[in-house]
């Protein structure tokens, strides 16, 4: 702490000379303590963002604040940049650590709480095993077992950067577009190389995991380059902004795309076709080496807790039951009472009158749909919430090379400066993937309240750090507030009338229960892929046939990001619990407005300290 040394002995020097007050005293060693911290969390923030150039163009920060230039650039991959990555994050938590956090005010503790519960989980991850990736992303710090998988990475994210994160306005921006192209052959060989280094250690995907992932790799290049998302955007944001040279400007781009970025994705994906020979078709993390003990990291990564794997397995069970009780009683007063909660459910999902018609006509009315349920929601929003984000909203569909792997809806996180919007985009491979009694819980869930919400009222805090604005909602707690948000669109009143609706936003809910008990079952308890795609596709009443399905794609996901599934479920009946307490404790004085700020207002916090952070507010006593 040289600062506070220095200043230290400057104020000794200073009382020889002439006195000062204790309280002058106090004053000078609490600004070097200020000082101490705010140095340390700056330096935090620019190393991550000079590490990942791709979360400070998620955030659209300027290049100055991310400590130099960055939009040129990629994140480093391969060997060392797993490496860069752990080295970063160790010094992380040297730096927090070695802070006196006993002189820091109540919310500086807090914040370095924070971020030491988050960087700390990374260390135990790399402590266990030396194989997978550690990202420092927009997010916050994450982990996946595989290398490439059809999930995440940078290989799956790279058209959005380009298309939507990186801004072209003038000449710098667009020689630095032209920069990442050519960076996109570094990044996918990097990846390669970690792949077959994983190989090497035993650590193959499943086969059914390369397969899918293989597909994913060709979507990205399937079109010529010239249609190409990343060419045609390119293309017409030189025109929109009329940039000088766009014609050569172009063709370099062309040029760069098929040279570097073409040909490293289909190097990629032959690489993980030449391994699946080798491949199993286990879908258990804990085949791999020290896997049982990564699950159980996995699991506090992604849920913020130490619960058991079977106590979670548990917990999903007994949900299940729930559920399909809330459901029996639902469906029996809209008269549809033959069979059992899942036949009927089944039934459901194969209605034709309950299925918009697969065509391009209907893909478009969807998301019109869409619009006007974010529309509805937002005009009544003031009565649940006191803060409301300042961010706009746009509905988009998921782009086509990513339709087939994609979820069926997901959130971008709008820029830091506002200047762009949050996205919501809606997959729209096929119409019955989204039926009619599906499609607001979904929009409310990644759109309003969820993670528009979540996202943007955290990073519109502008008297906090970046650092507590972004890097703080961990999977629980984001997950969590956006099953709850569904819960809330109905307290909402926004499903009055709407029983079918009301059923679709308890198949959602349901499909958080079940996740739990499938999650579990593969890595913890020894299910096969097939068993999990069979308890789900049973218990939902959904269709399992085709390898595109649904449930399948379902199950495959958490095969690649084991953990990642249990964070919806466990962080929503936290927020409930929370809620319950205040509305016990405060009486009539409980505002469910002032409830929503404690829990949105200072960012994301993992769920021990949310918990302790909104008694504190709302100066609850705990139970």
């Amino acid at each position: 702490m040289k600062k506070l040394i220095l200043l230290t002995m400057a104020a000794f020097f200073l009382m020889a000379c002439e006195p000062i007050s204790q309280t002058q005293s106090i004053e000078v060693e609490n600004e070097a303590i200020t000082a101490d911290f705010e140095q340390v969390i700056s330096s935090i923030t620019q190393d991550w963002l000079r590490s990942s150039p791709q979360s400070a163009s998620s955030l659209g920060v300027s290049e100055d604040f991310a400590g130099g230039p960055y939009m040129s650039r990629l994140g480093r991959t391969g060997l060392a940049g797993r490496d860069e990555t752990m080295k970063l994050t160790r010094s992380f938590v040297d730096r927090l650590e070695n802070l006196e956090t006993k002189m820091l005010t109540e919310q500086q503790q807090q914040m370095v709480e924070i971020q030491l519960f988050r960087y700390r989980q990374l260390v135990a991850i790399a402590d266990l095993v030396d194989y997978g990736t550690p990202y420092l992303s927009a997010y916050g710090p994450a982990y996946e077992p595989y290398a490439v998988a059809q999930m995440n990475g940078p290989h799956v994210e790279f058209s959005s950067l380009m298309q939507n994160d990186h801004p072209v306005t003038n000449s710098a921006q667009a020689q630095a577009f032209l920069s990442r192209l050519v960076a996109s052959g570094d990044m996918l060989s990097g990846l390669e190389e970690e792949v077959l280094a994983d190989a090497k250690k035993g650590v193959i995907p499943p086969g059914f995991i390369i397969a899918k992932t293989v597909g994913m790799l060709r979507n990205m290049v399937i079109s010529s380059p010239k249609d190409n998302g990343i060419y045609t955007s390119f293309v017409s944001r030189l025109k929109l902004n009329n940039i000088e040279n766009a014609e050569q400007l172009s063709a370099q781009a062309l040029s760069a795309l098929t040279e570097y970025t073409y040909a490293g994705y289909n190097k990629l994906a032959n690489t993980l076709e030449s391994l699946a020979d080798k491949a199993v078709n286990q879908a258990s993390l804990s085949r791999l080496p020290n896997g049982k003990a990564l699950y159980d990291a996995m699991i506090l990564l992604n849920t913020d807790t130490t619960m058991s794997a079977d106590k979670i397995h548990q917990l999903g069970l007994d949900n299940v039951t729930r559920i399909h009780g809330e459901m029996d009683v639902i469906l029996n007063s809209v008269g549809r009472t033959q069979g059992s909660v899942s036949e009927r459910l089944n039934a459901m999902s194969k209605d034709p009158k309950l299925l918009y018609p697969d065509t391009e006509a209907y893909k478009i009315q969807t998301l019109e749909e869409v619009r006007a349920m974010v529309a509805a929601i937002e005009e009544i929003a003031p009565q649940y919430f006191g803060t409301l984000p300042k961010s706009a909203l746009e509905v988009r569909r998921v782009p086509a090379f990513r339709e087939e792997t994609s979820a069926a809806g997901y959130y971008n996180s709008p820029s830091e400066d506002g200047t762009r919007p949050g996205i919501y985009y809606i997959n729209l491979r096929s119409t019955g993937l989204v039926p009619t009694y599906a499609l607001a819980t979904l929009s409310y869930h990644e759109a309003v309240p969820g993670h528009h919400f979540q996202v943007a009222l955290g990073l519109e805090q502008k008297g906090l750090p970046i650092l507590q604005r972004v890097n703080t909602n961990t999977n629980a707690f984001a997950e969590g507030w956006a099953l709850y948000s569904e819960r809330l669109a109905w307290e909402m009143n926004m499903y009055e009338d709407k029983p079918l609706a009301n059923v679709g936003r308890l198949i959602d809910e349901l499909h958080r229960a079940v996740r739990l008990v499938v999650d579990t079952g593969m890595h913890a308890k020894g299910w096969s892929r097939e068993q999990a795609i069979e308890y789900m596709a049973t218990t939902k009443g959904a269709d399992a046939s085709g390898l595109s399905s649904e449930v399948v794609s379902e199950i495959e996901r958490y095969i690649a990001i084991p953990g990642q599934a249990l964070g919806y479920m466990i962080g929503m009946i936290k927020i409930m619990d929370l809620r319950q307490e205040a509305q016990e404790q405060l009486g009539d004085n409980y505002d469910i407005r002032v409830f929503h700020d404690a829990v949105l207002v200072k960012g994301g916090m993992p769920l021990p300290i949310l918990e302790q952070d909104v008694r504190n507010t709302l100066g609850l006593i705990a139970k």
